[in-house]
C-alpha cells in the first residue's frame, strides 16, 4: 500500500513538472496551458479557468509538455459508445493527470463508465477515492455503496462500503425527509411546489421505491402533475420563443450581412456568376438555420437546364446543423456545379422556415397544461409516505439495500452531454 501511494505521488508530480506555469511578481505560481502570449500579456488554461494577466504582473513563464493540454485531448477523443474509454480517462485523472482533475469532470467521466455495469465498480471506487481526498465525504459514501452494488462480491469496494455506512446512512436520513416533504406537497394538492422538487428526487435513497406502488416513476408523477399546472413563463403552452433566433427559424449570416453575397465582391462586364459571388458561409442564401431551435427549411437550387436558356431547380429538404451537407448531396460546395450532370448553379434560395423558432419551454419542460380527468393516486401516495415516515421514525429498520439497481449517478447522464468539445461537454 506504502509503494502504491508514493508511485500516485511521484506520478502527480511529474504532471506538474510537465505543465506551462506562470509566476507572478509577488510569488504566485500558475500552472496550466499557456494558450496567448505577447509582449503585453499571458494568457493560462488551468483546470479550473482561463486567466490573462498583463506582462509587468509577470516574473517568469516556465514552458513544459502540459498535462492541461493532454487532459484535452484525452477528454475530447472519448466517444458515447466506447464506455471504457471514459474508465480510462478517470484512471488517468487519478494518477499522472491528477494536476488538470476537478470534481465537475472527475463525476461526470466515473458515471458515464458506469453506465456499462463491468465497469462501474472500479468507476466508483475511483471516484470514491478522489472525492475523498477533496473533503467530499458524503459524496464518497455514495459512490462506495454504488462500486458495491455494482459488484457485490468484491472485496475492497465492500470494505470501503462499510467504513463509509455510517455516513450514507446520514446522507439517506435527509433524503427520507426531503421525500416525506415532497410527497406531502403532493398530497396536499401543491403541485407547482411539488413539481421542481420531484425532478430533483430520483437519486434520492428510496426514490427508486416509488414506482410498485404509485405505478409510475418520480418523474412520471412530475410529469402528471405539470399538465395540471399552467406553466407561467409558457403560459402553459409547453414551447417559448428561442431567444437566439428571436422565433425566426434562422439567423442572418455575418460574413456577409444577409447579402447572400461575399464582401467586396465586384462583378465584371455585367456578369454576376453565382460561383462568383456567393458567400461560401451561407452558400449565397444570407441566412443560416438556428440550432438551437433545430429548425428545418426547403432549399431551391436552380442551376442550368439542358438546352441553351432552359433553367432547371431542385429541392431539399434541410435541417439545421446539417444544412450544409444536405445540400452537399446535390451540388459542389467549392464549384458550384450539379453533381449530377456537372450544371452550373445559378441560384441557392432558402424558402420560409417551416419547422423552429420555437424550443420546449425550460421551467415545464415542454408539457403543454392539459389536465386529466383522472385526479393522483391520493390511496397510493398514502402508502408510499408512510412507508418514508417509517423508516424516519425507525418504525422499519433502515436497510440500505433497498436502494437498489444503482450503479451511477443519472444526474450526470439526463443532460445528454456525452461529448467533449470546445472546453465543454455537449450532447
Amino acid at each position: 500500500m506504502k509503494h502504491a501511494w508514493l508511485a500516485a505521488l511521484f506520478l502527480a508530480a511529474a504532471a506538474v513538472a510537465l505543465a506551462d506555469k506562470v509566476v507572478l511578481n509577488d510569488g504566485r505560481e500558475y500552472e496550466g496551458l499557456i494558450v496567448e502570449e505577447n509582449d503585453k500579456q499571458v494568457k493560462i488554461k488551468t483546470s479550473k479557468a482561463t486567466i490573462t494577466f498583463p506582462r509587468e504582473q509577470i516574473k517568469s513563464v516556465e514552458k513544459g509538455s502540459s498535462a492541461v493540454a493532454e487532459r484535452v485531448t484525452r477528454l475530447e477523443a472519448l466517444d458515447p459508445e466506447n464506455p471504457a474509454g471514459y474508465l480510462d480517462a478517470a484512471e488517468w485523472f487519478a494518477g499522472a493527470g491528477s494536476v488538470a482533475a476537478d470534481v465537475a469532470t472527475m463525476k461526470r467521466v466515473c458515471n458515464i463508465a458506469s453506465r456499462e455495469r463491468s465497469l462501474a465498480c472500479r468507476a466508483q471506487t475511483i471516484l470514491g477515492d478522489y472525492l475523498v481526498g477533496q473533503g467530499e465525504r458524503l459524496g464518497a459514501a455514495r459512490a462506495y455503496q454504488r462500486a458495491a452494488a455494482a459488484d457485490p462480491k468484491n472485496e475492497e469496494a465492500a470494505k470501503k462500503a462499510a467504513e463509509t455506512k455510517g455516513e450514507f446512512e446520514e446522507v439517506a436520513k435527509r433524503d427520507l425527509k426531503d421525500l416525506l416533504e415532497t410527497v406531502k406537497l403532493v398530497i396536499d394538492a401543491r403541485y407547482a411546489e411539488a413539481i421542481p422538487r420531484l425532478r430533483k428526487s430520483r437519486g434520492l435513497f428510496f426514490a427508486d421505491q416509488a414506482p410498485p406502488i404509485l405505478h409510475k416513476s418520480l418523474k412520471d408523477l412530475a410529469d402528471d402533475l405539470q399538465l395540471r399546472v399552467a406553466c407561467k413563463p409558457c403560459a402553459g403552452k409547453g414551447q417559448v420563443i428561442c431567444p437566439f433566433c428571436g422565433g425566426k427559424g434562422f439567423t442572418t449570416c455575418s460574413n456577409c450581412d444577409g447579402k447572400g453575397v461575399k464582401r467586396g465582391f465586384v462583378a465584371g462586364k455585367g456578369e454576376e456568376r453565382f460561383s462568383e459571388k456567393a458567400c461560401r458561409s451561407c452558400i449565397g442564401m444570407g441566412s443560416i438555420l438556428c440550432t438551437t431551435c433545430k429548425a428545418e427549411r426547403s432549399v431551391t437550387i436552380t442551376f442550368v437546364g439542358a438546352y441553351i436558356g432552359q433553367a432547371a431547380s431542385v429541392q431539399v429538404e434541410t435541417t439545421s446543423g446539417k444544412e450544409r451537407e444536405q445540400l452537399k448531396i446535390k451540388m459542389s460546395l467549392t464549384t458550384y456545379v450539379m453533381n449530377d450532370g456537372g450544371q452550373k448553379v445559378t441560384s441557392v434560395i432558402a424558402q420560409p422556415v417551416v419547422k423552429g423558432g420555437m424550443k420546449a419551454c425550460a421551467t415545464c419542460k415542454g408539457i403543454p397544461f392539459a389536465p386529466p380527468e383522472t385526479p393522483p393516486d391520493i390511496n397510493a401516495l398514502n402508502e408510499y409516505r408512510k412507508m418514508i415516515d417509517d423508516r424516519i421514525t425507525g418504525t422499519v429498520p433502515l436497510n440500505l439495500s433497498e436502494r437498489t439497481g444503482e450503479f451511477c449517478d443519472e444526474d450526470f447522464l439526463d443532460d445528454g452531454c456525452l461529448r467533449f468539445r470546445n472546453g465543454k461537454w455537449i450532447e
